[in-house]
């Protein structure tokens, strides 16, 4: 079935396996789909490519916080790892 054609609690049970399934408490780190394990793609497991997504959404980030007249200064923001599931259910999925 294409992506494009689930249905919601079908496009986030993976979602919402990753963040209270016992059977991957422990696990960090992983990518996920359809509720397993899986390897990603050669552009997914990409440093380069991660690094320029990192870049494209800090930049898209700090416009928006500019418009919106917001002053965070750059070393009060940073990324939070938090080591509940809940927290690495969204970041795997």
């Amino acid at each position: 079935m294409l992506k494009s054609h689930l249905i919601l609690h079908q496009a986030a049970a993976t979602t919402c396996y990753v963040a209270v399934h016992p059977a991957v408490a422990g696990v960090s780190g992983k990518y996920f789909a359809d509720c397993n394990e899986a390897s990603p793609s050669r552009l997914g497991a990409s440093s380069e490519e991660a690094a320029k997504l990192w870049s494209f959404s800090d930049n898209i980030t700090a416009e928006k916080v500019q418009k919106m007249g917001v002053h965070v200064s750059a070393s009060s923001f940073r990324l939070q790892v938090q080591s509940s599931n809940a927290d690495r259910g969204m970041a795997l999925a």
